[in-house]
């Protein structure tokens, strides 16, 4: 026995096998329960359901609609690295790299990260017995300094003294003494072009008071 009925949500005529029953179909039956809005996309402006409880938070209609929106602000730069133009928002605008492997391979951040290194394992490291008397010595002279400091974006030095241009190398000999016997080294030609200052080394294997 076949029943008949007219859907509740689209009003056409349907049959059926059993009593009851409000709509003619699982498509009808899925639109009539639905309680958002229609609402058009802030990007293409077509139309789209948006459920109720996002009705205030979606405004596009997919991600493609939502890139092309942004994109609308970014500014395209330069990787220094590969040469790729890559878009980024206005506040990224110092970036300089397109990606993580392109800043990864760029040889000015590997410095970088090497000076950052070394001046963080210089800084933590214990001091040696030379670096502990040449600082009793300045604490007694009543000179106020820091100490690991990286200087001209580069070198890393042991002493600095506060409001005015003087650093202090406290060289042990096991490390330095071979070196410092030669002050013409590129060391020492590489600082005074970076920080045109005037560099005093002191040894142990040299008398000094």
């Amino acid at each position: 026995m076949a029943y008949t009925g007219v859907c509740a949500h689209c009003g056409k005529d349907f049959s059926r096998h059993y009593p009851g029953g409000r709509y003619c179909s699982k498509a009808c039956t899925h639109d009539a329960r639905k309680s958002g809005v229609v609402k058009p996309c802030a990007s293409c402006g077509a139309d789209m359901y948006v459920q109720k409880h996002r009705a205030q938070r979606k405004n596009f209609c997919g991600v493609a609609c939502h890139d092309a929106h942004q994109r609308r602000t970014k500014v395209e730069l330069k990787c220094k690295t590969c040469g790729k133009p890559f878009l980024v928002s206005p506040h990224f605008s110092s970036r300089k790299y397109c990606s993580l492997p392109c800043r990864d391979a760029c040889p000015d951040f590997k410095r970088r990260c090497w000076i950052e290194n070394n001046l963080q394992l210089q800084r933590r490291k214990e001091p040696t017995s030379l670096e502990l008397a040449g600082r009793a010595i300045l604490e007694a002279a009543g000179l106020r300094f820091s100490e690991q400091v990286l200087v001209a974006g580069k070198f890393t030095v042991d002493v600095m003294l506060d409001g005015v241009p003087i650093v202090i190398q406290w060289d042990g000999d096991y490390w330095h003494g071979y070196r410092a016997a030669n002050d013409n080294t590129r060391w020492s030609r590489a600082w005074r072009v970076a920080s045109n200052w005037t560099r005093r080394r002191t040894s142990t294997w040299r008398r000094w008071v």
